[in-house]
């Protein structure tokens, strides 16, 4: 009786969990330090091909040690599992996407326009990623 019974507190726990994470936007804005929390989801990749990313990673975090950067790797099923997130409030603040697939989150809402963050250097970045 006791192991039945304690075996339904681990689903009860779980709901409980998610219900909370979902009631209080799901993840923290700024970490103990007063960082703010950068998540980042990276789709599955090969270990040679994901140890550059780790390098780029590495180097962002120690040219930036005032932002929390989080990497989060999904596996299999990228898209759907991000669209997932979206729908639960619990999405990335920045997501790896194919060109290809920019329609389909431009119609969901899902990206934020990046206009006011490129701040008066726009000949930094790629004409035609202005544009877009």
């Amino acid at each position: 009786m006791s192991r039945w019974s304690s075996s339904l507190w681990i689903p009860i726990v779980a709901v409980a969990i998610l219900i909370g994470s979902i009631l209080t936007g799901g993840r923290a804005d700024s970490d103990p330090q007063g960082r703010p929390v950068v998540v980042y989801a990276h789709p599955p990749c090969p270990p040679d091909l994901m140890r550059y990313f780790e390098e780029a990673f590495a180097d962002f975090r120690q040219s930036h040690p005032e932002i929390n950067l989080q990497v989060l790797h999904i596996t299999g099923n990228y898209e759907d599992k991000i669209k997932v997130m979206f729908a639960g409030k619990v999405a990335p603040d920045v997501i790896f996407m194919y060109p290809t697939a920019l329609p389909a989150w431009v119609e969901l809402g899902a990206l934020r326009p990046l206009n006011d963050l490129l701040g008066t250097n726009v000949a930094d970045y790629f004409a035609a990623g202005v544009r877009t």
